[in-house]
C-alpha cells in the first residue's frame, strides 16, 4: 500500500498550477488577436548581397511582437531604408499569418554594382573664367573613376581612381560598413597619390605664375586618411576621421623661386587633419526625396 507523501502533494499542486497557467495563456491569447510574432523572414532576388546585410538595414527581427497596423508601418518603412541603401532598384516586403505568428517574404532586385560612367574633365584654374583667359589644354585633368558598390556582397564599397593630365593622381578608396558582431561600426580607408611637372608657385599682380620642368615631377603629394564610422540608428551617421597631407616639391621651388611655398625655405611638410561629421538623414527616400530632412 502506497503512502501519500509531502512530495505527491508537490507534484499534484504544481501540475495543477501549470494547466491553470496554460489555460490563462492560450486565453489571453484568444482575446488578443491583433499581436503577431514575427517567426521567420525568407529572402530573395539577393544573388550578391549577403542575407545580414538586408536584415540588419530594416526594423523587423525574428522574435518581435507587432500589432497588424505597427507590423505595416515597419514593413514601409524597411523598403524605404532597403531602396536608400542604393544597392536595389527596387524591394518588397510581403508577409502572410497563420495564427498568430508572421512570415515575412523581403524580395529584391540588385543594381549593377560597376560605375565607371563618370568619366572627369577639370579645369586647374579657380574658376572657368581663369580658365578661358589662358585655355591652354595642357592644364586639364581627366580621368574615369571606377567604383564598385558592394565589393563584396557586404554593402562595402572600392573606389578606385586614376587621372592623368597636369596632376595626375591615382587613389584607391575601401569602405565596409559592419566591422563588429552588433554592425554598427564601419571603417573606410582612403590613400591618394599625385604628381605634377607644373606648380602654381606665387600670385603676382593677381595672376598665378607657374614653374614647368617636363624633364621630371617637381611637386608630389601623398594622402591618408581613416574613418571611424558608427552608426547604431538606422539614420543617424558618426563619422571620426584622422589623416594627414604630405607636400614634397622640388628645390627649385624652395631654393628660389619661392622659399615660402612650404614656408622658411622647405621643400617638404605634413599637415595633419581631424574630423567629425554627423549625419541625420530623416528623407522618405535619399534619390528623390518628398518628405522629411537632412542634416549634414
Amino acid at each position: 500500500m502506497q503512502t501519500f507523501t509531502l512530495n505527491h502533494l508537490f507534484t499534484a499542486c504544481f501540475a495543477a498550477f501549470f494547466c491553470c497557467f496554460l489555460w490563462h495563456s492560450t486565453a489571453v491569447l484568444a482575446q488578443n488577436p491583433d499581436r503577431f510574432v514575427v517567426k521567420d523572414i525568407k529572402i530573395s532576388g539577393n544573388e550578391f548581397t549577403r542575407p545580414h546585410v538586408i536584415l540588419r538595414e530594416i526594423t523587423i527581427h525574428k522574435g518581435d511582437t507587432f500589432s497588424r497596423a505597427a507590423l505595416e508601418v515597419e514593413i514601409r518603412q524597411s523598403e524605404k531604408f532597403l531602396i536608400n541603401t542604393h544597392l536595389f532598384l527596387n524591394d518588397s516586403i510581403t508577409d502572410s499569418i497563420h495564427l498568430n505568428e508572421v512570415y515575412l517574404y523581403i524580395k529584391v532586385k540588385e543594381r549593377f554594382n560597376v560605375d565607371f560612367w563618370h568619366p572627369q574633365v577639370n579645369s586647374t584654374g579657380r574658376d572657368i573664367n581663369t580658365w578661358l583667359h589662358n585655355p591652354t589644354l595642357y592644364r586639364l585633368t581627366f580621368g574615369l573613376p571606377v567604383v564598385i558598390s558592394n565589393f563584396t556582397g557586404q554593402y562595402d564599397k572600392l573606389t578606385l581612381t586614376a587621372v592623368f593630365g597636369w596632376r595626375e593622381t591615382f587613389g584607391i578608396d575601401y569602405k565596409i560598413p559592419y566591422i563588429n558582431k552588433a554592425k554598427t561600426l564601419g571603417i573606410e580607408n582612403i590613400f591618394t597619390y599625385q604628381q605634377g611637372h607644373e606648380v602654381g608657385d606665387i600670385t603676382k599682380n593677381n595672376s598665378l605664375d607657374y614653374i614647368r620642368v617636363d624633364e621630371n615631377f617637381i611637386y608630389h603629394k601623398i594622402s591618408w586618411e581613416t574613418d571611424l564610422i558608427y552608426r547604431k540608428k538606422y539614420q543617424v551617421t558618426h563619422t571620426f576621421s584622422v589623416g594627414f597631407d604630405y607636400y614634397n616639391v622640388s628645390d627649385l621651388i624652395s631654393d628660389s623661386a619661392n622659399p615660402d611655398y612650404l614656408g622658411n625655405g622647405r621643400n617638404t611638410i605634413i599637415v595633419p587633419r581631424l574630423v567629425y561629421k554627423y549625419i541625420d538623414d530623416k528623407r522618405d527616400y535619399a534619390f528623390y526625396a518628398k518628405n522629411g530632412f537632412l542634416v549634414n
